[in-house]
């Protein structure tokens, strides 16, 4: 269910300008993918259609309800059931008092209308093995918001860091001092300080819901090479058939090839309102394709994390890791170790703490003072 369905009222105003054509492709968009996943609101859309009468009524009584709290903590169960309720009693109506033929016509558009809508709405099917996983608590997940925040704040530190050394030639790096992670480690257990790190290259970026991601357009011409699979409901819906009709509904499989980027917004979107599941599938789709992709390694990681799939998020950083020369590198270190702790692997954790104190100014005072945590434990 839409987590926006589930805490908050409908959208009735939305739902009312979707159907009357007034919203923007942009937000149509938004609206439909919404529905998609929430049959609360696909089910309020359809019972708009079936009667717009209802929904006038509706919103012209819900400044009362919004005045008591009983039916403030209901008006969004009401109000769905108002629509399913209203809009079988008026079509029964319809049908029992026999109306003018133009009234007829009029309910007749309005079912084949709605039929349309319904058995052409496309949706993809997640595999049973991502389906079945069961994310981790709100609290302990790495979602949109973090990512965002790290993405800016070291953006801006990496600026300051520039605009410093331009001012002066003569400031020597900045130092920290390193605490001795080999304290208290066995002998077999001690760290070993790897190699510093090349200079990164210069990756084109853009943003998807303020999250940054590789622009692989412009990096390797990437058009349209991500096959996408999507299922449409044949047929016509049972409440839409007459009585010499048979129901004939069944799933028609659909497969375009579209632009990489289209794609990768898209499933940066599942990303972005925590719908991992949805999110996961895709990126291992681009995986697929390309083994090294770093937005699906890095984010699909994430997902991973987020899923409580923590060996899987450990092989997608892994991987940025090993490729070594890339912007992702740090940001995968710095999960990897927290995975890691959160594996209760804590020398694999500290080894890559150190690694980042070595080699990030960005990531060196996070990485200490995880260090001091992990060692007092």
């Amino acid at each position: 269910m839409s987590r926006s369905l589930e805490h908050n009222q409908i959208p009735f105003d939305k739902i009312e300008k979707y159907v009357l054509g007034k919203l923007s492709a942009k937000e149509k968009h938004a609206l439909e993918l919404q529905a998609l996943e929430d049959p609360f609101l696909q089910d309020a859309i359809d019972g708009y259609i079936a009667n717009p009468k209802t929904l006038h009524y509706f919103k012209q009584h819900k400044t009362k309800f919004k005045t008591n709290k009983v039916f403030k903590s209901y008006l969004t169960v009401f109000g769905i059931l108002f629509f399913l309720i209203g809009g079988a009693l008026y079509l029964n109506n319809q049908s029992l008092q026999n109306k003018t033929s133009v009234d007829k016509k009029i309910v007749d558009n309005t079912f084949k209308k709605h039929a349309k809508i319904n058995t052409q709405k496309e949706f993809e099917i997640i595999p049973q093995a991502i389906d079945t996983l069961i994310a981790l608590p709100i609290e302990e997940q790495i979602n949109q918001t973090e990512i965002s925040l790290l993405q800016n704040n070291k953006k801006s530190f990496e600026k300051q860091q520039s605009d410093a050394q331009k001012n002066d030639f003569n400031t020597p790096p900045a130092h920290i001092d390193l605490i001795d992670v080999n304290d208290d480690l066995d002998e077999d257990e001690e760290i070993i300080n790897p190699i510093t790190v090349e200079t990164i290259k210069i990756y084109p970026f853009v943003y998807f819901y303020d999250l940054s991601v590789v622009d692989y357009t412009k990096y390797e011409n990437r058009t349209k090479t991500i096959e996408k699979v999507t299922y449409t409901l044949s047929g016509t819906e049972a409440m839409f058939e007459n009585q010499n009709s048979k129901q004939t509904s069944e799933l028609v499989e659909k497969k375009l090839i579209v632009p990489y980027m289209n794609y990768l917004e898209e499933t940066m979107y599942y990303f972005s309102k925590g719908k991992y599941k949805n999110a996961l599938k895709r990126f291992e789709i681009i995986k697929q394709q390309y083994t090294n992709d770093l937005n699906a390694l890095f984010y699909g990681g994430l997902s991973n994390f987020n899923l409580a799939r923590f060996n899987k998020a450990l092989n997608d950083f892994t991987k940025i890791i090993d490729l070594n020369n890339n912007p992702f590198y740090e940001d995968a270190l710095w999960y990897r170790a927290k995975t890691y702790h959160k594996l209760n692997q804590n020398n694999k954790a500290l080894q890559d703490l150190e690694t980042l104190v070595l080699v990030s100014k960005y990531y060196q005072k996070q990485a200490v003072e995880l260090i001091k945590i992990i060692k007092k434990q």
